[in-house]
């Protein structure tokens, strides 16, 4: 309709009717799409693609309890055949740009501080059509809710969910059973509080239907870490001075009976004491609503 209006003023002369045309022209462009938003088009084929996925976690940089995040640089390579690349023998000769792509996001992300993807091509021993590998290097923070009622003897599973966009009738996402996942221990900088373990565990899902927005499902990869607390810092600096305060409790006894305001000041001093302990263990945990066993024995 607009595109109407603006044909039928082109003939226009005077100056009111020209500033008309103005706002009118303006109305369309804020109609128009933004040139930065992207539209992803289906397969031409049609057909259902399987990507292959390889995790790399090059860095464990940060565990906090508190807010129940970790922070991670992570490898991630996609790996699919595309037989639209046919004849093709070089990355250099494709278009990146103008490629499908599996649309793999970081699904449980909070921040992304940083993020390098590369395209390559590999061209397959088996038959003529060639294998795109996508290469994704990120550091980001992920959310990761934790089981802490066994802290501070507790283990915890650090997840990397990984997502793709297209509903699980377009994608599946597999694990690369052709490479091995790794996870470097050297470089985790949290090794005085925690014990990270060697190995990763990957498996794949798809989307609850009652978590999403859409009445599809999604294909979804977790990339699992595991870690184990070193519980010696609250073993000596909590737990084991919790046992002498509650240990002097008895010293109350030692106190004449004709005297109780001596009595009630042992006492009170202590129980302040105690307080105090627990508002500094409060400040190592999340706001959670069930005891965690190092709070329950500071509980007494």
């Amino acid at each position: 309709m607009i595109l109407s209006f603006l044909t039928f003023f082109n003939a226009v002369t005077t100056p009111s009717e020209r500033g008309v045309l103005a706002v009118l022209k303006q109305i369309e462009n804020n109609q128009r799409i933004s040139s930065s938003e992207v539209w992803h088009k289906k397969r031409a084929d049609g057909k259902k693609v399987r990507v292959l996925i390889k995790a790399s976690i090059v860095s464990l940089t940060e565990i906090d309890t508190v807010k129940q995040s970790f922070s991670a640089e992570v490898w991630l390579s996609a790996y699919f055949k595309e037989p639209l690349l046919k004849g093709k023998k070089d990355r250099e000769e494709v278009d990146w740009a103008d490629q499908w792509d599996p649309r793999i996001v970081l699904f449980n992300a909070v921040t992304v501080d940083k993020e390098e993807i590369k395209h390559n091509l590999i061209l397959s021993d088996m038959d003529d059509i060639p294998i795109v590998q996508i290469t994704r290097r990120v550091q980001a923070t992920f959310k990761e809710p934790m089981k802490l009622a066994n802290f501070p003897f507790d283990y915890q599973k650090l997840t990397i969910k990984l997502r793709s966009r297209w509903p699980i009738d377009q994608v599946e996402l597999r694990k690369n059973m052709g490479a091995k996942d790794t996870i470097r221990t050297d470089t985790f900088t949290a090794s005085q509080e925690w014990k990270l373990y060697g190995h990763l565990l990957c498996d794949h899902d798809v989307t609850k239907n009652d978590v999403s927005t859409s009445d599809k499902q999604f294909p979804l990869y977790n990339i699992t870490m595991h870690v184990k607390r070193k519980s010696g810092f609250y073993v000596w600096n909590v737990a084991l001075l919790m046992f002498l305060i509650m240990s002097l409790s008895f010293t109350a006894f030692s106190v004449s009976p004709d005297k109780p305001e001596s009595r009630l000041s042992v006492s009170l001093t202590l129980l302040l004491t105690s307080v105090a302990f627990k508002f500094m263990i409060s400040q190592n945990l999340p706001t959670i609503s069930y005891l965690t066993l190092l709070v329950s024995v500071t509980l007494g």
